[in-house]
């Protein structure tokens, strides 16, 4: 055979000979062992089986060196595999961790709260709901008006703080229609929070402006301050939510 007719030759049989490992070696452990430890018996079988189907006669060390280069890349791929797998098997430890600590934070934050409906639900005369209600009601009163929890009872007067004014309020009731999703009518921002000059629709952040309200302006009669007491707000967001 001409050297042309060699140097065409030779990848045509690297790729026959590609095509029977393709055949006999899949990418798993036991796959990898046999070839380590039978390689001899691979190159023979697959000279003779392309002997057998073309009668071509394949060079020994060629089969031996492409079975070297599937042996290495075969180690690298199950290299590769075994530390993806360890990877996620990480992964999904640290995650049950995570929902573990989630779970039990959830647990803890249930059973305060669980505890603190039980000491003010004689407060509603057992209704649980509204005992819900006014904690969830207190916490964004704190929020809004910078105070502390021991500040707010049933019995407040938010008014009387030095601090809050009709502004502060108008922003209060916004802050609360947002987180029950509802809407307080006028007459009773007036009744229970004790707004005397309410505000207008469609502007004020996309929700509401005010009129005739003014920092320089804390003109909260004694009446206006009797109305603002955190029982009254309570009913007003229950009864608006049902």
């Amino acid at each position: 055979m001409s050297k042309a007719n060699q140097a065409y030759a030779l990848p045509v049989l690297e790729t026959v000979v590609s095509q029977h490992l393709d055949e006999r070696i899949s990418v798993t452990a036991e796959c990898l062992s046999t070839l380590e430890k039978n390689c001899d018996q691979v190159v023979w079988d697959v000279a003779q089986s392309i002997y057998s189907q073309s009668g071509q006669k394949v060079a020994l060390k060629m089969i031996k060196a492409l079975i070297g280069h599937r042996v290495r890349d075969l180690r690298q791929q199950l290299q590769a595999e075994e530390k993806h797998r360890a990877e996620q098997a990480r992964l999904a430890a640290e995650a049950k961790v995570w929902e573990a600590i989630a779970d039990a934070q959830r647990e803890a934050e249930e059973k305060e709260l669980r505890t603190k409906i039980e000491s003010i639900k004689a407060d509603f005369k057992g209704n649980e709901k509204k005992a819900r209600y006014f904690l969830k009601i207190r916490q964004i009163i704190c929020e809004q008006l910078s105070l502390e929890e021991s500040e707010v009872t049933l019995e407040s007067h938010l008014s009387q703080h030095p601090h809050v004014d009709e502004l502060d309020l108008v922003s209060l009731v916004m802050a609360l229609e947002a987180e029950f999703d509802i809407e307080i009518p006028e007459v009773e921002s007036y009744t229970a929070f004790g707004i005397k000059s309410f505000f207008n629709k469609d502007a004020f952040l996309g929700f509401r402006t005010y009129t005739s309200l003014s920092k320089s302006n804390h003109s909260f009669s004694r009446n206006i301050k009797k109305k603002c007491v955190v029982k009254n707000l309570v009913e007003t967001i229950y009864k608006a939510s049902h």
